[in-house]
C-alpha cells in the first residue's frame, strides 16, 4: 500500500467517524419516550440514557428484558416441549415399555423457550444424565418419569411411565454386562487365583492376553524421527549453503573494490590478490575471525606460489567461492590475461559500478518489504479501532 493510499484511508476513517459522531449528536437532541423490547427469545439489552430534570443531569443505565409472549403462545411452547420429549426421550431404545439403553434428557426444549427439570420414581435407576444404572436393577422395573417444564411465568408437570428391562444376555451389551457382573463377583472371593469364566448362558468364552502395540509405536516413532532428521539435515544443509552464499555476496563488493584499487595503483592481478591476502591474514591473527571468501584468496595465493597454472588456479578459486559473481570475476581475469591490465581495469570498474547499483536496488527492495510488513500490524490496529468505535455505536442506535 502506497503512502498516498494510506493517507486517503486515514482521511476517510476520520471523516466517517466525524459524520457518525455528528449523527449521534443530532440524535441525542431528541427526547426518548419509549424503548422497544427485544423480541421473544432474544437476550436482554442494557440501555444507557441521559436523564434531565430541573436539578438533575445524570447518565442512567438499566436493563430491558425480552417481550413476554401471550398465554396462548406459552401453551404452544409447552405442547411443543412435550412433543419433543416424546420424540427424543427414547434415544436408541425401541419403546417406552422396553428401556435397555440410556435415555435422552434435555435441559430445555422448544428452541430454548421451555426449561426442564427431571425426576424419577423409583430413584437411582435412571440418573439425571439419562444413564441406566443396571447395578441397581434386579428385575424389570416400571418407572414414572416426570419433567417439570417452565415457560416464562408458567410451570407444568409432565409425567409418563416407562419400563426399564434387565439386560438381555443374547445381545452384545447385555452379555458384556453379565460378564462384568460375574468378574466383579469373582473378585470379591479373594482367592489366590482369579479363575476366569469359560462359559455364560450357554456361550463358551476363551480369554487371551491383549496384544500391546508398544513395538509398533516405537517403530513408528523411530520412522517419524528418521524422517524429521532427514528433512532437518536437508534444511540445515540448505540453510548452510544459503548462509555461505549470503556471506560471499556480502564480501564481493569489498573484494572487487580492493582488487580495482590495487590494480589502479599499478599492481598485477596476482600481486593484488597477494596484498589482500596479507592484510586479511593480519586481521585474522588479531581478531580470530575467519571470512571464507578471503580464506579462498589465501588458498589461491598458496597455489600460485606453489607453481600452479594461473588459469587453473583462477578457475578453482571461482568454483570454491560458490557464488556466481566470483566465477564471473575470475572469468574476466582469465579472458584478459593476454590483453593487459588496462582492459581488465575497465571491466572491473564497470563490475564495481554494477555491484554498487545492485546493492542499492536490494536495499531499496528490502526497505519496501519491511514497510509492507509494517502495514500488517497497522491494519490490525485499524481493525481494532473500528471494532471499538463503530460496533458499539451501531448497537446503541435507537430506532
Amino acid at each position: 500500500m502506497t503512502e498516498k493510499k494510506i493517507k486517503l484511508l486515514v482521511i476517510g476513517m476520520v471523516l466517517f467517524g466525524l459524520i457518525l459522531q455528528g449523527y449521534y449528536a443530532l440524535e441525542s437532541m431528541s427526547s426518548v419516550t419509549a424503548i422497544k423490547r427485544p423480541e421473544v427469545g432474544e437476550d436482554a439489552k442494557d440501555i444507557t440514557l441521559i436523564m434531565k430534570g430541573e436539578d438533575v443531569y445524570e447518565e442512567v443505565t438499566f436493563t430491558v428484558d425480552e417481550q413476554l409472549p401471550s398465554k396462548e403462545a406459552i401453551d404452544r411452547y409447552l405442547d411443543l416441549a412435550k412433543q419433543e420429549i416424546e420424540e427424543s426421550f427414547l434415544g436408541e431404545n425401541r419403546s417406552f415399555d422396553e428401556i435397555r439403553k440410556n435415555v435422552v434428557l434435555k435441559d430445555s426444549y422448544a428452541n430454548g423457550m421451555v426449561d426442564a427439570r427431571w425426576s424419577f420414581s423409583p430413584r437411582k435407576i435412571i440418573t439425571s444424565e439419562g444413564k441406566i444404572e443396571f447395578d441397581e436393577l434386579e428385575e424389570d422395573t416400571p418407572i414414572v418419569c416426570t419433567a417439570i417444564l417452565n415457560a416464562f411465568d408458567k410451570e407444568l408437570s409432565y409425567s409418563f411411565p416407562v419400563c426399564v428391562k434387565v439386560p438381555n444376555a443374547n445381545e452384545k451389551d447385555g452379555f458384556l454386562y453379565y460378564i462384568k457382573k460375574v468378574l466383579k463377583e469373582k473378585n470379591k472371593e479373594g482367592k489366590e487365583e482369579f479363575v476366569l469364566p469359560t462359559d455364560l448362558y450357554g456361550k463358551s468364552i476363551t480369554w487371551n492376553q491383549k496384544i500391546p502395540y508398544t513395538g509398533f509405536e516405537i517403530s513408528l516413532l523411530g520412522l517419524f524421527m528418521g524422517i524429521l532428521l532427514i528433512f532437518g539435515n536437508k534444511y540445515d544443509s540448505k540453510k548452510e549453503v544459503k548462509n555461505k552464499l549470503d556471506m560471499f555476496e556480502q564480501f564481493y563488493p569489498e573484494i572487487i573494490s580492493g582488487l580495482t584499487l590495487y590494480m589502479e595503483a599499478g599492481l598485477s592481478s596476482r600481486q593484488a590478490f597477494e596484498k589482500m591476502g596479507e592484510i586479511y591474514q593480519k586481521q585474522r591473527n588479531k581478531t580470530g575471525i575467519k571470512k571464507e571468501p578471503y580464506e579462498n584468496i589465501l588458498i589461491l595465493n598458496r597455489e600460485l606460489h606453489d607453481g600452479k597454472n594461473t588459469r587453473n588456479a583462477y578457475e578453482d578459486f571461482g568454483r570454491r567461492c560458490l557464488h556466481p559473481a566470483y566465477k564471473k570475476m575470475m572469468l574476466l581475469f582469465e579472458q584478459n590475461m593476454r590483453k593487459g591490465n588496462e582492459y581488465l581495469l575497465e571491466q572491473l570498474e564497470r563490475e564495481e559500478k554494477n555491484v554498487y547499483e545492485t546493492r542499492l536496488r536490494k536495499i531499496k527492495s528490502a526497505g519496501e518489504t519491511a514497510s509492507t510488513k509494517l502495514l500488517i500490524p497497522m491494519g490490525g490496529l485499524l481493525g481494532m479501532v473500528l471494532i471499538v468505535l463503530v460496533v458499539p455505536a451501531f448497537f446503541t442506535i435507537q430506532i
